[in-house]
């Protein structure tokens, strides 16, 4: 991560994926499919999912509406299509489309990037390495949320680019990735640990089918009552304020 991507954007990042997780109705173990999201989200912001293939259908090549090999997303007055490459496999599409649903929810404006890009305007660079940088992380975070990894640390996992790999569905590179950013973000400005922490104690809360399911044991009883009851706590408040 460049200089310019703070740790307290990085939160604001991770705060906006737990919103998505805990509010979801489709988002309910790892790997989820992201294709089921789209159409989630689409109920609040207008966007469609379209194939290369669709390109071709209607008499154009690809390469001459999106300058990506893998997804994009086309923005116009407001409405946005992610292109896809249906070719990919499917850890890869699923990284390849949170990270454009990454640039819709974080609200870059793609209009003003694809006008850079045509016009070869000095700006271009600036700006699109920027919003490449926080869709990436919009990425790793959604499909491999940070509490989550943390959770199953702290039960026994070995967190390994081949257990996310085997876990959460990801890429190779993606895996590889995020461990290098999780190994960075334990090194984070003491502020961020003093910031409210119940989105990913709801985050934990949800998914606690999943931690046990993928956890190398089983916690004592001590440990689950007192994790239980922590969790009861948090249900009874979140359910108090509407989630």
């Amino acid at each position: 991560m460049n200089e310019d991507f703070s740790a307290d954007y990085k939160t604001e990042i991770e705060e906006r994926v737990n919103e998505i997780l805990i509010k979801s109705r489709i988002i309910k173990k790892f790997p989820f499919e992201c294709f089921s999201l789209i159409d989630e989200i689409g109920k609040e912001i207008a966007i469609k999912l379209l194939p290369f293939s669709w390109i071709e259908e209607h008499g154009q090549k690809a390469e001459n509406v999106v300058s990506s090999k893998d997804a994009e997303a086309v923005e116009q007055c407001g409405r946005y299509i992610i292109f896809y490459n249906q070719d990919m496999p499917s850890p890869r599409l699923a990284f390849s489309v949170a990270h454009e649903i990454g640039h819709i929810v974080l609200g870059h404006d793609i209009e003003r990037i694809t006008e850079y890009r045509k016009k070869n305007d000095s700006r271009f660079n600036q700006l699109y390495e920027r919003s490449e940088i926080e869709a990436n992380y919009f990425a790793a975070c959604l499909l491999m949320p940070e509490a989550v990894i943390n959770r199953l640390k702290s039960l026994g996992c070995c967190i390994t680019k081949e257990f996310l790999q085997g876990s959460f569905g990801v890429s190779e590179a993606a895996a590889e990735i995020r461990v290098k950013t999780l190994r960075r973000n334990s090194y984070r400005y003491v502020s961020y640990w003093n910031k409210d922490k119940s989105l990913d104690s709801a985050v934990l809360l949800k998914f606690s089918d999943f931690i046990k399911k993928t956890a190398p044991r089983r916690k004592t009883y001590d440990e689950e009552y007192r994790y239980e009851e922590k969790m009861q706590e948090e249900r009874n408040r979140w359910l108090a304020e509407g989630y």
